[in-house]
């Protein structure tokens, strides 16, 4: 993932994901993004899901249609079976459980850090750590619904600052 694209989207992090065997060539990105304004994250809107398109070929086939983005947003599907979030506000101003549907036994906490950016934070490997990106892998099954095989987290230890990887399989 190009780091150009973290402060183009302002993201806290990002999901890729492993395409469909009928789309090998295809990289797909996952972005969320935040608003801010004062350092504090939008209470009705903390969190944007999309899309992020950046193989080549598909790139210049949106081109060639007018398009001048590679963005979309998820299908209904896709957010029900894979790849959707659900956010709702803690008790603690500020703060948002989210959980992804890949992950639904493991809830993050989307906040603004001590460095005055949002971060999702949760656990890895039984260590505190700051989200920076999963990789989802997915199969595709004959009628074209995803199925979660496993997801693996990568993160900053919030301890020590040394990356910190986990493999998990969803049950």
């Amino acid at each position: 993932m190009p780091t150009s694209l973290f402060t183009e989207f302002n993201k806290c992090f990002f999901v890729t994901v492993s395409p469909p065997q009928n789309y090998m060539n295809y990289i797909f990105f996952l972005v969320g993004t935040f608003r801010r304004s004062k350092k504090k994250l939008n209470e009705s809107d903390p969190l944007e899901v999309f899309w992020l398109k950046i193989e080549p070929s598909y790139i210049k086939s949106r081109r060639k249609q007018g398009y001048k983005d590679d963005r979309s947003d998820l299908t209904f599907l896709e957010n029900q079976m894979a790849y959707g979030v659900s956010i709702e506000k803690t008790k603690n101003g500020g703060e948002f459980k989210v959980t992804f549907v890949a992950l639904s036994g493991r809830p993050l906490t989307l906040r603004v850090g001590k460095d005055g950016l949002p971060h999702c934070y949760g656990e890895a490997n039984g260590k505190p750590c700051i989200l920076k990106e999963m990789f989802v892998n997915a199969t595709e099954n004959f009628i074209g619904l995803p199925s979660v095989n496993y997801v693996e987290m990568k993160g900053v230890d919030e301890e020590t600052g040394g990356n910190i990887v986990e493999k998990v399989v969803p049950k």
